[in-house]
């Protein structure tokens, strides 16, 4: 991953907030180079079926929470 790649996925990490630790936003597929590389470096998470919307838009690195960032905002 190039450092702008890098960049676009660091920017999209935001706190928890249940415990404040850090998070990544969660992808629910996988079609090109750089999302399979954020997910298999930590930098995403990779979500379940997109059918009907996507319920969670983040996931807790540390605790595991996943949730919304509009129900949050």
């Amino acid at each position: 991953m190039d450092a702008e790649g890098l960049k676009w996925w660091t920017a999209r990490q935001s706190p928890c907030p249940v415990c404040g630790g850090a998070s990544v936003p969660v992808v629910l597929d996988m079609q090109d180079g750089e999302t399979y590389e954020a997910v298999r470096v930590g930098l995403a998470s990779l979500g379940g079926c997109g059918l009907g919307g996507a319920r969670n838009s983040h996931q807790c690195t540390q605790c595991g929470t996943l949730w919304s960032e509009v129900a949050v905002s």
